[in-house]
This record gives structure tokens, C-alpha cells and sequence, in this order.
């Protein structure tokens, strides 16, 4: 967890992780979110671009 924490802190500094989402519920009513998650955002990139250099493009989990 501590990871996690120092990353959400320097990725904060640095606008990274920012997702601002227009949903469609089931009732009909749209909802609007903004979620903030930097250190997920830099892990998640990271793995990526870890299987890209590492494996082959059939073995990779992530597609873009």
C-alpha cells in the first residue's frame, strides 16, 4: 500500500488518473462522475508497457 500512496501523490501532482464520465443509467436518467485514481492509472500503464516489451502480441492480457 505504501507504493500505491506514492504513486496517488506524485501522480496527483501531475493531473494523471483523472476520468470525467458521462453515464447512461437503466431508469433513463444520465449521471455524471469525475474519479480520481493516479497511482491505479500508473500501475495500469506501467503493466502495459511492461507485457508490450515482454511478450508477444498474442500472449498480451491488455489491448488498446
Amino acid at each position: 500500500m505504501e507504493l500505491v500512496a506514492k504513486l496517488n501523490a506524485i501522480g496527483a501532482r501531475h493531473g494523471i488518473g483523472r476520468i470525467d464520465l458521462v453515464e447512461n443509467r437503466l431508469v433513463g436518467m444520465k449521471s455524471h462522475g469525475v474519479y480520481e485514481t493516479p497511482g491505479g492509472t500508473i500501475l495500469y500503464r506501467g503493466h502495459q508497457a511492461l507485457e508490450q516489451l515482454c511478450l508477444a502480441r498474442r500472449h498480451c492480457t491488455t489491448s488498446r
